[in-house]
């Protein structure tokens, strides 16, 4: 179950290290057996990203994309830029916002979306169950 950082925006070793323990637990708790590449980007890209693909010309704090492929489960792309910034809205501490995002990017990379209230509700529940987890070992 590797796990693969690409640190684009050069963000503090702290940083680092909370998404890929964040990563690792996931794979493992979840026993994905296929790799997973988190991509750390600015606002910038994430916005050409977004816009491309999405539709949305705005920048935005994660996007995932499931490529099918037998050794790859997918890419999760980041912006701490605007986690934080969102983390600040919500009043919510940047780190435990940043873990949310990263669970959220591997649920749908594992097929969960929030187009419908019951889908939401169902991703909201399954990101909330995995948080916990997160948080009970990191006591």
């Amino acid at each position: 179950m590797p796990l693969n950082i690409f640190d684009l925006e050069k963000v503090s070793q702290d940083t680092k290290e909370l998404i890929t323990h964040t990563g690792k637990f996931l794979l493992s708790f979840l026993h994905i057996k296929k790799n997973l590449n988190i991509i750390i980007i600015d606002e910038n890209k994430i916005k050409k990203i977004n816009g491309r693909y999405r539709g949305k010309d705005r920048p935005t704090d994660v996007l995932a994309f499931n490529y099918n492929d037998d050794d790859l489960i997918g890419e999760i792309f980041l912006c701490l830029k605007q986690n934080k910034k969102k983390a600040l809205i919500e009043n919510r501490d940047p780190n435990d916002r940043l873990k949310i995002i990263i669970i959220h990017g591997l649920l749908h990379l594992l097929g969960y979306d929030h187009k419908t209230e019951s889908d939401n509700a169902l991703m909201e529940k399954e990101t909330l169950r995995l948080f916990n987890q997160l948080q009970l070992i990191n006591k």
